[in-house]
């Protein structure tokens, strides 16, 4: 897979969703691949770096990064891999029942995604978010 795209609506306000998936704390929550992930910085920037600590296919754990590239509140977050071609983004827009959710990830020009994001991950995103 060298893209993949996945939407999901989410009955909560816009900042209530992003403030939730910019915090690292919460990705273990629901990316089952992210095992451990801290930030650089207390307020998230561009440059901000996310190390995190991934479950790899085949169940070994590896240390991964990836650094902010582009950064608006409320509306976008970009990210690249530290030493690598993983680009993935997410965008956020109002809507009436709450926001929209577009998250969308590459691996380069002729690269694979080795965990891509599922419909099931931001399925359990919303629940989580929706819940609180």
């Amino acid at each position: 897979m060298k893209k993949n795209t996945l939407t999901v609506e989410i009955e909560k306000p816009i900042d209530i969703v992003f403030d939730f998936t910019v915090n690292p704390n919460n990705t273990p929550r629901w990316v089952p691949s992210v095992l451990e992930e801290k930030a650089t910085d207390t307020k998230v920037k561009v440059g901000t770096v996310y190390n995190q600590i991934v479950k790899g296919s085949s169940g070994e754990t590896k240390k991964s990064a990836l650094v902010v590239t582009g950064f608006i509140k409320n509306i976008m977050l970009d990210f690249h891999l530290v030493n690598g071609q993983y680009t993935c983004s997410y965008r956020y827009e109002e809507i009436p029942t709450g926001t929209r959710m577009i998250y969308s990830e590459e691996n380069g020009i002729d690269g694979e995604i080795e965990s891509p994001m599922t419909i099931e991950n931001l399925q359990a995103l919303k629940k989580l978010i929706e819940e609180a």
